[in-house]
């Protein structure tokens, strides 16, 4: 559970969510786990995450929150909601693709790995040695843990399902009212949109898509309060409790 707090915090904290592995594989390792298996764990649980994050954005966009969304425009490059979807179905699609690949295709990935990093490159031998231990953990996950894999994907109603409410349960501090599934469904949305963001948390490209999709629910001087109370919750209360525990974990270790 605190592995998890302090990774969902860096997640946070970091563009495209990029911290949440290495605050993950360090959390791991803490707990005695070499580094292959602390990356083949966190590869699997990320592989887990996305897949249920592109199904939960893809049958949100079905059910007609792409709709509400998909004209909406930017003020950065006249960047639209309908782009930003595009980008992130390629985006999540490469990610799942580029694990599967190394899963199911180590002989040619530790060619990749060596032509990257260069033939003559002293550390290109350990680099391949945490490859060779990332493809066993994922080879052995995938032999004997398939249904836990399964519930692995499940397991993000719980994970994610928070974040979709959050949006629900904010709006109704607001008002009297309010489309529970439409709300919900729309917060989907947004979440799959800013996951792979370039900006922490997707931060500033969230605010204006919330406050754009939110508007339609509420008066125009609750726009921002109502922007500003969501993300408080979604993101500053997790930043605050795993922010600690890593720089707790940082200090115990350095102290040793």
């Amino acid at each position: 559970m605190q592995i998890s707090i302090a990774s969902t915090a860096m997640s946070y904290l970091t563009p495209s969510s990029s911290g949440a592995g290495p605050a993950t594989i360090y959390g791991l390792m803490r707990q005695g786990m070499s580094f292959g298996r602390a990356t083949a764990a966190n590869a699997v649980s990320f592989l887990a995450n996305v897949i249920f994050l592109s199904l939960a954005g893809l049958v949100a966009w079905a059910l007609g929150a792409g709709g509400k969304v998909a004209y909406i425009r930017l003020p950065v490059a006249g960047l639209s909601a309908a782009a930003l979807f595009k980008w992130s179905a390629w985006a999540f699609g490469a990610t799942v693709a580029v694990t599967v690949f190394m899963a199911v295709l180590p002989g040619v990935a530790r060619v990749v790995i060596r032509r990257l990093v260069g033939p003559e490159n002293p550390r290109v031998e350990r680099i391949l040695f945490h490859f060779e231990e990332l493809h066993a953990g994922i080879a052995a996950y995938w032999r004997s843990g398939k249904n836990l894999f399964l519930l692995a994907v499940l397991s993000g109603l719980l994970h994610f399902g928070a974040r979709f409410a959050l949006g629900y349960v904010v709006l109704k501090g607001f008002v009297t009212e309010a489309p529970f599934m439409e709300v919900v469904l729309l917060h989907i949305m947004l979440q799959y949109l800013l996951f792979f963001m370039p900006t922490p948390s997707g931060a500033g490209i969230g605010e204006l898509l919330t406050a754009a999709v939110m508007a339609p629910f509420l008066t125009p001087g609750l726009v921002i309060p109502y922007t500003v109370v969501w993300r408080i919750f979604l993101n500053y209360g997790t930043v605050a409790v795993g922010g600690t525990l890593l720089m707790g974990w940082l200090g115990a270790d350095g102290a040793r």
